[in-house]
């Protein structure tokens, strides 16, 4: 489980031996000239006092730092962390750090073990790959990973990766995967856009420092193809709890501004490299899934054959006639209070359950050109809406 650090703890690891910083030498140079001050000003039993009352202030100051500088925090360790850290900012929001299996140990020091004994963090080039904690329901995987370079990462690369208004930076990566699930009898799927199939191409996340960047990727689990069969959701059972990843990161990218009179000009900037890892041990938190069937439609066939929601996500799955394309209608939902929901990760039909009220959901079906039309006018929607039905959890 991921572990939360308490007050005492942070204190403890506050004083262990930690990298050298020119705010940290500074202010435990402040803390110093003040218990000085102190043992001057005061003798006896003040002089104890005074010299107490000096080092809470240092503490304060160190506690201040790390609130206002996420460097020194991540530093507390930030194996181990990342999910506590960035599970709140990103698209895809969740309590994983309660929940999430620790792959990558951390030293005596809270820092990362050492890298070459750590098959969850590999290296090319001057950059150095680590996936630390791990968490999966029934519909998607979660990996907290960091990226370190030796040399700071190239100001070009920062400053593109820094154009977003959100709460998070968004990098993107070429990725593929093989997927085991044979625990549950569905055998692999292999994810890889040169195979015609979608791998994840995004990390969530922030610049812990120079050096650091600590963020989450998100792997949905539903609606994946295997050789020979539809696109469907797979089904985990109790007993049938886990599965195995294998993953390939090849590059690195950093979103430029994109320059309005050339479309061709993404102002992509790569971070080359190529980091393989063996087989991850994901063990699926099936405890607050939830199916149900419908299998209702409208008198032209379209309709929903079953929602599955997790602790996290909603996600509804279509029917439409056989002469018809899935990409031709969009689902979209609202929660118990008629408030619509969110995406998740910006993929569309992946809706938010996290901190919002889906005891009971609404569900509407929309063509696309409809929904893309009046997207930003959700009563709108519903007036548009070829297919509604209300759904208990």
């Amino acid at each position: 489980m991921g572990k939360q650090y308490s007050e005492q703890e942070l204190m403890d690891i506050l004083g262990r031996d930690m990298a050298q910083s020119d705010v940290i030498n500074q202010k435990i140079q402040e803390a110093y000239d003040m218990i000085k001050k102190q043992n001057k000003r005061k003798s006896g039993g003040f002089q104890k006092a005074g010299v107490m009352a000096a080092v809470a202030a240092a503490l304060v100051l160190a506690f201040g730092i790390c609130a206002a500088n996420p460097v020194l925090a991540a530093k507390i360790p930030l194996i181990g962390r990342i999910f506590q850290i960035e599970e709140k900012k990103v698209s895809y929001p969740g309590n994983y750090s309660e929940k999430a299996e620790r792959l990558s140990k951390a030293d005596e020091n809270g820092t990362e073990a050492v890298k070459e004994d750590n098959r969850y963090s590999q290296v090319s080039g001057d950059v150095t790959f680590t996936i630390s904690e791990c968490y999966a329901d029934d519909m998607a995987m979660y990996l907290a990973v960091s990226i370190e370079t030796k040399n700071g990462f190239p100001e070009e690369f920062v400053d593109a990766a820094k154009n977003t208004d959100w709460n998070y930076i968004s990098l993107g990566i070429d990725s593929s995967a093989v997927l085991d699930f044979s625990a549950a009898g569905l055998g692999k799927v292999v994810l890889d856009p040169a195979q015609g199939t979608e791998s994840p191409n995004t990390i969530e996340g922030n610049f812990a420092d120079a050096n650091t960047f600590a963020g989450i990727i998100r792997f949905p689990l539903t609606s994946l193809t295997r050789t020979g069969e539809e696109a469907s959701f797979i089904e985990l059972t109790p007993g049938q709890e886990k599965l195995t990843c294998k993953l390939e990161i090849t590059n690195i990218y950093a979103y430029g501004v994109m320059e309005l009179f050339d479309p061709n000009d993404y102002g992509l900037v790569e971070l080359p490299g190529k980091w393989s890892f063996p087989e991850i041990p994901i063990k699926v938190d099936n405890s607050e899934t939830i199916v149900k069937n419908i299998n209702q439609t409208n008198d032209d066939g379209v309709g929903i054959r079953a929602v599955r929601k997790t602790a996290y996500e909603i996600e509804a799955q279509l029917i439409i006639p056989e002469s018809e394309s899935i990409g031709d209608y969009v689902v979209f939902m609202a929660d118990a209070d008629g408030k619509r929901l969110e995406s998740r990760g910006g993929t569309t039909e992946i809706y938010n359950a996290y901190q919002r009220n889906v005891n009971k959901i609404t569900i509407g079906i929309c063509r696309e050109n409809d929904f893309l039309d009046n997207k930003g006018d959700f009563e709108k929607l519903w007036d548009l809406a070829i297919f509604q039905t209300e759904v208990t959890f």
